[in-house]
């Protein structure tokens, strides 16, 4: 009777050797899916001053859109090039990155934060607290401000 278990163990060993490499082969080709997959989501959103703007807004606006109903906001501007015109409330460098705060003046502790394409450092001299401006950028989200990348100024220099 051990033979007849004998016999059987050896089949199964035998096969499951034989398809092993269809395996190995199958879990790296959905590794590098997934690899490739991931790298073209997180892949930075070129902004440009003359480019496809989804929406354009002033800060009163995209705030309240997000305060009134931030899931129906995050559908139709996270990820989206949008163009945000508000009042300059401060200008900071900090981590080697520079960053416009647009106020609002509806909402007083809630702001648009707009971090600024590295291109257009040279731009930021000439503003001050206070100036209108008008940034195009992509919306990140928000939590208790908008937030918003790769933020090109655009105005009449705005040429690098």
């Amino acid at each position: 009777m051990s033979n007849q278990y004998q016999g059987q163990t050896d089949k199964s060993i035998e096969m499951s050797k034989g398809k092993s490499p269809y395996w190995i082969f199958i879990f790296m080709l959905l590794f590098m899916c997934v690899t490739i997959g991931l790298e073209y989501l997180n892949r930075p959103v070129s902004v440009e001053p003359d480019g496809d703007v989804v929406k354009s807004l002033n800060t009163e606006d995209i705030i309240s859109h997000f305060k009134d109903n931030k899931k129906k906001a995050q559908t139709e501007f996270v990820e989206q090039v949008i163009a945000v015109k508000g009042t300059v409330k401060n200008i900071n460098f900090l981590n080697n990155r520079h960053t416009i705060t647009l106020k609002s003046k509806r909402y007083q502790d809630h702001f648009v934060i707009c971090d600024i394409s590295p291109k257009y450092k040279e731009t930021l001299k000439s503003l001050k607290t206070e100036d209108t401006i008008t940034l195009v950028g992509v919306c990140k989200g928000y939590l208790i401000d908008v937030i918003m990348l790769n933020c090109v100024p655009i105005n009449e220099n705005t040429d690098p």
